[in-house]
């Protein structure tokens, strides 16, 4: 005679649903995690890049830094946006000229996921410290001839390992304020950690930590309190100056 089949009874497949709907637990955190874990790699590895760009931009202009941008003075005429990232543009194998369409990955975290409103104008995650005393000193005269080339000149770091260079910043209008996009004079430069805060995916980049580019070329991933100093989230010291031992 045939055994006569049996199928799963109604315990049997309660108890299949548990063990899977347990395993689902278990694994979508582990993937998500491993996920945010590739993306902020990512991210640091665009950092170091710009890093490595910064010094090799350094070493052709007698020891300058990139500048955060120049806009021209008065009477003057030429390119209006000279930012960082256009003078390093060259160094990281993809020239800026303009305004860039489409996606510049070196130049986007890719957790940054905030959608520009400009005319599809790539977005830009990173942005130069400046404050009251670090890198981004802008002008408003044209580099060149007539006027003393703008950019901190390398020896005038003093803590190499504790002085911001690049940060991130994910900014657009979808949340207020400007775009962070590519070329761009707008958020080129940021003053304070709040700025950071304050718009696009904030401090949901990477949980709560952002990454950071320091003045000799090393990456971090930090919170913004601990990179003030003596100073605050809106008037920060400490790694967002020149000073040392602020």
């Amino acid at each position: 005679m045939k055994a006569e089949s049996r199928g799963f009874t109604l315990v049997e497949l309660l108890t299949v649903i548990a063990i899977v709907g347990i395993l689902a637990a278990i694994i979508i955190p582990v993937v998500g995690a491993a996920r945010a874990s590739a993306r902020k790699s990512t991210c640091l590895n665009n950092l170091r890049q710009i890093g490595a760009a910064c010094q090799l931009y350094a070493g052709e202009h007698k020891g300058r830094f990139p500048y955060g941008y120049y806009v021209p003075a008065p009477g003057n005429s030429g390119q209006s946006n000279g930012t960082w990232d256009i003078q390093i543009s060259a160094y990281l194998g993809r020239a800026i000229t303009g305004s860039v369409k489409g996606e510049y990955p070196v130049l986007l975290c890719p957790s940054d996921v905030t959608p520009a409103t400009t005319s599809g104008n790539a977005r830009r995650s990173y942005s130069m410290v400046r404050g009251s005393d670090g890198f981004g000193v802008s002008s408003n005269a044209i580099p060149g001839s007539t006027a003393p080339t703008p950019g901190v000149m390398q020896n005038a770091v003093v803590e190499y390992p504790r002085t911001i260079l690049i940060v991130e910043r994910s900014q657009s209008v979808a949340t207020g304020g400007s775009d962070n996009v590519v070329g761009s004079v707008a958020c080129s430069v940021t003053d304070r950690p709040q700025d950071q805060i304050n718009n696009g995916n904030g401090v949901n980049l990477h949980a709560g930590l952002f990454n950071y580019l320091f003045a000799d070329g090393h990456v971090a991933s930090l919170r913004p309190e601990e990179t003030i100093g003596t100073g605050t989230m809106t008037s920060p010291k400490g790694m967002w100056t020149l000073t040392a031992g602020d």
